[in-house]
């Protein structure tokens, strides 16, 4: 059961839910979010009470600095596809419990496998003064396309910043690219929490996918869709006027000798 399914969430959630809806709807209608990939979370409202929310999902590291937070986060196994019709659909209104270690949720449903990576965004966030944050994690093809190349991930964002000029002057270049770890796992959400912690608005998971942070559904959505243009920038003019950086052979990787 979601909130949007539990008797009429009150007038944050469904206020909250609307920005995620949108967004959703938004990363399905790109092509981002395919069967019941992608992924949103949006910190909004702290609570002093949980309320009928009993079930415990643990975290695979503890955000003390949120506990009492409100989260509106989609279910595991949701679709961005239903989420984008709004009404909750899709969606956990969850709370943050003691000392951070947990989710509490009603009974019955489960967040998103990469709730622990989202929770680690939103901590950053906090830290950074943010009173809201949202985090969306999507898989884009430009993106996923790149990750095929072998060059550093140091070389990789370099190109990404040369390749779109609001990469840097809209995120200010706060891009970190990841190697592959497990989905879902710690050392997933430990890499994830560490580059946000580190000032990252934007954090690429190579062969994966990637998430934007921001104060807002809209603003997380901002920094997915600036580096996946990068990515497709950096794409298309090698195609176009031959590989270099990131998009040659290994032999030319500016940073190889």
């Amino acid at each position: 059961m979601t909130a949007g399914d539990s008797g009429g969430p009150d007038p944050a959630f469904r206020a909250a839910g609307a920005a995620v809806a949108s967004v959703a709807a938004h990363l399905a209608a790109r092509g981002w979010a395919e069967a019941s990939a992608g992924n949103i979370s949006f910190s909004f409202d702290r609570l002093s009470d949980p309320g009928p929310r009993t079930e415990e999902h643990a975290l695979q590291f503890p955000v003390p600095d949120l506990e009492g937070r409100r989260v509106a986060i989609t279910a595991s196994g949701s679709r961005m596809r239903q989420t984008g019709q709004g009404g909750g659909r899709g969606l956990l209104d969850a709370v943050t419990g003691t000392g951070g270690r947990s989710l509490l949720t009603l009974p019955g449903v489960r967040p998103t496998s990469e709730a622990s990576s989202h929770m680690l965004g939103h901590l950053s966030a906090a830290r950074r003064g943010m009173a809201t944050s949202a985090v969306v994690h999507a898989h884009t093809p430009a993106l996923l396309v790149l990750a095929s190349c072998r060059a550093a991930p140091g070389t990789i964002v370099h190109d990404l910043r040369k390749a779109h000029p609001e990469v840097d002057l809209l995120l200010g270049g706060a891009v970190e690219w990841l190697e592959p770890r497990e989905p879902g796992s710690p050392a997933l959400a430990e890499a994830t929490g560490g580059a946000f912690a580190g000032g990252a608005r934007c954090v690429v998971w190579r062969g994966h996918g990637v998430l934007g942070l921001g104060a807002c559904p809209d603003e997380a959505c901002d920094a997915v869709e600036i580096v996946e243009t990068a990515a497709r920038l950096l794409i298309e003019r090698a195609s176009v006027f031959g590989g270099h950086g990131c998009c040659g052979s290994p032999a030319r990787d500016r940073r190889r000798t």
